[in-house]
Formats: C-alpha cells, structure tokens, sequence
C-alpha cells in the first residue's frame, strides 16, 4: 500500500514534537511491513539552513516533499505518488482533508490534540484519535474515532538505568515552565534539564537562557532526534502541563526504561502516564506538586515501586508496536483505493 502522510505544517528535522515523532515512528514501521510511504509538508528550510546546514541534507529513510503551499501542491503530488490513501493529522486539518477528496483521495484524520478537533468539519474516510481524550472530544461533535495510541519503538528509547537529573521537555509557558522553574527553586540539590522541543525564536531563547542562569541547577539542552542521550541522564520526567494534553510522548518514551514522572491532570497525561507516576492538579498550589516530587525523589521504596509501575505500563500488549501498527493498517484497508 502506498500511503501519504499530509500536513501544512514543518517536518522533522526542522521541526520537533510529539506528533511529528509519531509520524515517522509510524512510517518506519510502515516500511517495514514492505508498504510505502512519503511526507507531504511546508518547507522551512530557506531559513534554518542558514544557522542548520546539515538540515538540508537528512536523509530520513523515506521521502519526504517540502514545499512552500503544501495545499497548493497537493494535486501534483498526488498525480505524481499516487497515494492509495492520505492521512492527515497537522496544521490546517480541513483544508487539506478538502484538498485531498478534490483529488479524489482517501482520508484518514488523526487527530493528536483537542485543539484540532474545532477544525474537523467531516469530510475524511475514517477518523483516528492518539488517546481517549481527543476520541471523546470527536465524540461531542458526533464523530467516531478509534483510539490509536502513540507508537513506541522500545529499542529506539530504551537506556539501562535512571540518570539523576529531572527531565522537563519543550520549557514553554503552555507547558508549565513555572511550575518548573518553581521545583527547581524549591529544590537546589537537584539537577533539572530543560530540553528542546518546538522552535523557540531567539529572543525568547535568549529570555530562557537568562532566566536559567539565575538557577545553578538548570541545564538547558537543544532539540534532539535520539532521545536516549536525554534519558540517559534522567531519573524524572516532569510534565506539568497547563493546557489540553492528548497525551504526553515523553512519558511514554522514559517508561519503557523504567523512568516515572511527576504530571497534571490535564486532558490524556493521566492515560499517558497509569500508575508509573504522580498526578497532580494543573492547579494545585506549588507547594503540592513540590510534596509529590519529593515523595518520588526522596522515598526510595515508592520510587522503585513507581519505576516498576512504569514498566509494567510500557510493556502493556495493546501498547506494542505490532499492536498499533496491525490497528492502524486494518483502519485504513477499507478505504485505501489501490492505483
């Protein structure tokens, strides 16, 4: 089957994120079950290339076109590849679903926040959702989705012991970066790293490294495609996340290494994070989410037991990469047009 994945936003490596993890974990698995695959995305490297030259230059195993009007190429593109389906899951959602049925193409929607749902205006094939959260905000506005989990190659995050820092990834104010630097005033006998994630513009970088320079316990890290450097140092993952979560990709990257992690409550972080790890309120007074990083940090018998909690989480079946690749392709069987 060949599949196109379609988005009006950047791609890796120009771009990080969850999402956009997801999306080549899922091509690479994709391949290996012998199907084809190719990422259809806005180009943004006539600026990146300047302080990135190697960007131009990455080869991630598959194509992947970058163009400045990814609606506007749609047509050529499809003419050219000849997708038997598009699946469609950043940027302007509904646009590109309405460009891809123009050019008669089958559509999957895979929506992988709450956000985008307002976008949806029907249209696609068939719709998937990243966690149950997103499914039951489809649900309100009379869509049904099936639930496909974001897609974990243990191999690919697995290290072979906790570090001894706390991981906070993508410090941005929606991502709780308060609460963050918060603990980590709380708490100067622990080391914290802040890790890259979206692009950050430089003066807000610039912002970001001065802040952290009033902390001597901060590391700030750039983005990243492999992520065991990251967990390798990690004993922690904090993700105090303010806004409507579907789901939180690094905590279920650090599990399959037995790494716990200390989140809010909002949208499917509770889902993401089962019992390898503390909830606490997205609005609860610091001096509850300092109490529960304490009780991870410092009480060795329910850290271990946490720890384990976040293995047995990781390793559940339906978690599996097979798993989710077998749903996703049963999903799309019924309405790929084979060309």
């Amino acid at each position: 089957m060949r599949i196109l994945f379609s988005q009006t936003v950047p791609y890796l490596p120009h771009e990080f994120g969850g999402g956009l993890t997801n999306t080549d974990a899922l091509c690479r698995a994709l391949i290996a079950r012998r199907h084809e695959v190719m990422v259809l995305c806005r180009d943004l490297r006539s600026g990146l290339t300047r302080l990135m030259p190697w960007a131009r230059k990455v080869d991630l195993g598959y194509p992947v076109t970058r163009v400045d009007d990814p609606l506007g190429a749609v047509r050529d593109v499809c003419q050219s590849y000849r997708p038997d389906l598009a699946v469609v899951q950043f940027g302007d959602i509904a646009g590109m679903v309405a460009a891809l049925k123009s050019a008669d193409i089958p559509v999957l929607a895979y929506l992988h926040d709450t956000g985008t749902v307002a976008q949806v205006k029907g249209g696609a094939d068939a719709y998937a959702a990243c966690s149950s959260s997103v499914a039951a905000a489809l649900r309100n506005i009379d869509i049904e989705a099936t639930v496909l989990p974001v897609l974990i190659d243990p191999a690919s995050y697995r290290v072979p012991a906790p570090g001894n820092l706390i991981t906070f990834v993508n410090p941005i104010p929606r991502k709780g970066i308060e609460i963050a630097f918060e603990l980590a005033a709380r708490r100067p006998e622990i080391g914290f790293q802040f890790v890259e994630a979206w692009h950050l513009r430089a003066r807000v970088r610039k912002y970001l490294q001065q802040r952290i320079a009033h902390h001597g316990n901060i590391q700030l890290r750039p983005p990243v495609r492999d992520m065991r450097q990251i967990y390798a140092n990690t004993r922690l993952i904090l993700a105090p996340s303010l806004w409507e979560e579907a789901w939180g990709r690094v905590i279920s990257e650090a599990q399959v290494s037995g790494i716990p992690a200390l989140v809010s409550d909002s949208g499917g972080m509770p889902e993401a994070v089962g019992a390898g790890g503390v909830v606490v309120a997205r609005d609860a007074p610091i001096g509850e989410w300092a109490a529960a990083l304490d009780k991870l940090w410092f009480d060795e018998d329910f850290y271990r037991q946490t720890s384990k909690f976040a293995l047995d989480h990781a390793a559940r079946p339906e978690f599996s990469v097979n798993a989710i690749a077998h749903r996703f392709l049963n999903l799309i069987q019924g309405h790929a047009t084979r060309r």
